[in-house]
């Protein structure tokens, strides 16, 4: 690859062949940290697991979308029964 980017890439720019040993220079790119151990914080706590799992829970972009809809449908329906 000259330059280009990767079909799939991550933060740290491993292509998807890389990630699933498609490479043979993977291990020796890599096979250093590979069995490293997890690092644990001395200064910092853990983060808790709800706070942990809100960090992927879904985003709402539209922000008050769902009440504008159902707002417009009960006026529809009010203007139904009045005719």
């Amino acid at each position: 690859m000259s330059g280009e980017k990767p079909e799939w890439h991550n933060v740290h720019g491993i292509t998807k062949d890389e990630m699933y040993g498609k490479h043979d220079d993977v291990m020796a790119k890599y096979g250093d940290i590979i069995d490293m151990p997890h690092h644990v914080s001395e200064k910092h706590k853990p983060m808790s697991v709800y706070n942990r799992a809100a960090q992927f829970a879904p985003f709402a972009a539209l922000t008050g979308y769902d009440e504008a809809i159902r707002e417009v449908a009960q006026q529809a329906i009010e203007k139904m029964n009045d005719t």
